[in-house]
C-alpha cells in the first residue's frame, strides 16, 4: 500500500491546474478538463480573496450577474452532482474552458509566486490567440511581439510543457 502524503489546498489546486492545462493542450476530451479546472477554481477563488475575472467582472450588468454566474456554473455543477437530475442533459460549451483556465492562472498569480510553468505557457498561448485584448507588460509579455510570432498551435505548447518537465519550477 502506498503511503499517504500531506498536501495543502494550494498544492491541490496547483496539481489540478497543471493537469487541466496539460489536458487542454492535448486537445482531447474537455469534460475532465472542466471538472479539474472548476475544482481548482473553487480553491483559488477562496485563497485569492474571492474575486473571479469570470464571475465578478465589472463589465457584467448587475441585473444579469446571476444569469451569467448560473451559466458558468451549469456545466461544473452538472458534472459533479447527480442527486435530483440524474437523467438530465446539458449543453456543454468547450470554448469556455480557456477562460476558466485563464481565471485560475490569474487567481493563482495573486496567491503565490512563482508562476507555474504550465500557467506561463498557457498565458503565452492565450495572449497569442487574443493579442488585441492585452496591455503591454501583462504577465511580463509584449502582446504585439507574441502576436508577431504567428499562430502558436496547442501541440507546440504541449511539447514545450513536456520538454521542460524536468526543470525546476521557478
Amino acid at each position: 500500500m502506498e503511503a499517504p502524503y500531506i498536501i495543502t489546498k494550494l498544492e491541490a489546486a496547483e496539481q489540478q491546474l497543471r493537469a487541466a492545462i496539460r489536458l487542454f493542450f492535448q486537445d482531447g476530451n474537455l469534460l475532465p478538463v472542466q471538472t479539474l479546472i472548476a475544482a481548482a477554481h473553487e480553491v483559488l477563488l477562496r485563497l485569492s480573496g474571492g474575486k473571479s475575472l469570470l464571475k465578478d467582472s465589472e463589465f457584467i450588468r448587475p441585473e444579469r450577474k446571476k444569469e451569467w454566474v448560473d451559466l458558468l456554473n451549469a456545466t461544473p455543477n452538472f458534472l459533479k452532482h447527480a442527486g435530483k437530475d440524474h437523467d438530465k442533459r446539458i449543453e456543454f460549451f468547450p470554448q469556455t474552458i480557456k477562460f476558466w483556465i485563464l481565471d485560475c492562472v490569474l487567481m493563482h498569480e495573486k496567491v503565490t509566486k512563482p508562476h507555474l510553468r504550465e500557467s506561463t505557457l498557457f498565458m503565452l498561448w492565450f495572449i497569442n490567440q487574443y493579442p488585441q485584448d492585452f496591455k503591454p507588460g501583462v504577465f511580463g509579455t509584449d502582446p504585439e511581439a507574441i502576436a508577431a510570432i504567428g499562430d502558436v498551435k496547442k501541440s507546440y505548447i504541449l511539447e514545450m510543457i513536456e520538454k521542460t518537465e524536468n526543470l525546476k519550477n521557478d
